[in-house]
Formats: C-alpha cells, sequence, structure tokens
C-alpha cells in the first residue's frame, strides 16, 4: 500500500482455508480499522511494563499522515480481545453491570439501526483457548450475553 502513495493505517480481511492449509485475501479496507485505538491502548499497557521503546498503531498512523519515517518497531499485545455486538432482529438481554464489575470496559452506543454498532466489550486478556473455543473468561462473556 505505501508502494501505492497509501498513507496511514489500512486493513484487510482474511480467510484461512484449514484443508488447504492456505490464507486468501477478502478485501483491503482503505480506512483506519475500528480496533486501531483499541490495540493502540493495549500497545501502551504493554510499553509501561516493559519501558520498551515501542510504538503503538495509532502513533505509526499519525506519523505516516504526516509524511514522518516511523522510528522503531511497533510494540507487540500480548493478549486482549474485542467483542462488537450489532442491532439485529434478534433482541439480547446483556448484563453489562457484571461484565464492568469483572473489569472489562464496556462501550455503549444509543443505535436502534439494523447493523449499527450497540456496545463493544474489551478485554486486555484474550478470550479463547484454541479455535472455535472459549476460555474462562470468554464464557462469562457468553454468559453475559442472552
Amino acid at each position: 500500500m505505501a508502494k501505492s502513495g497509501w498513507k496511514g493505517l489500512f486493513g484487510i480481511d482474511i480467510i484461512y482455508d484449514e484443508k488447504a492449509g492456505k490464507t486468501y485475501l477478502l478485501e483491503i479496507n482503505a480506512r483506519q480499522p475500528a480496533s486501531a485505538v483499541f490495540e493502540s491502548k493495549l500497545q501502551k499497557k504493554s510499553v509501561s511494563k516493559s519501558d520498551s521503546n515501542g510504538v503503538s498503531v495509532f502513533e505509526a498512523h499519525v506519523l505516516a499522515l504526516l509524511g514522518e519515517p516511523v522510528i522503531g518497531e511497533l510494540t507487540s499485545v500480548p493478549s486482549g480481545g474485542q467483542i462488537v455486538k450489532r442491532v439485529t432482529e434478534k433482541d439480547f438481554k446483556t448484563d453489562i453491570v457484571s461484565l464492568r464489575k469483572r473489569g472489562l470496559d464496556v462501550i455503549e452506543y444509543e443505535n436502534d439501526i439494523h447493523n449499527r454498532e450497540l456496545f463493544r466489550i474489551q478485554s486486555g486478556e484474550g478470550i479463547m483457548k484454541g479455535h472455535g473455543k472459549l476460555n474462562d473468561l470468554g464464557n462469562f462473556i457468553a454468559s453475559c450475553i442472552r
């Protein structure tokens, strides 16, 4: 993308075919992905723990938009998870109080338009223990959305 003159973040959608053992590119989203701010937040927490000079995704984005070089490596994120609940035809009851008591960030939006974001759950811990298998935190979150 940079070789084509693109500046800043972009997202890609991919799919992995387990049988073929291949990854396929579905599309390139030429915009800042919604997860960039959350990932940067996790990166900043990681940097403060390790005292490294790593760069967050958002910092790299701003530097690229300004035409400045990105000096340093992107900080890795050891763990984290984000779940987005959208407005659907089926109504779900969500125990947001319990989610927050567990230390999860829950960002709510006032939407009633189909497929618009209703809320977002963010965690510094992952929610999966394997492909298609929730860990304890993932199961807890699932139990709060009924």
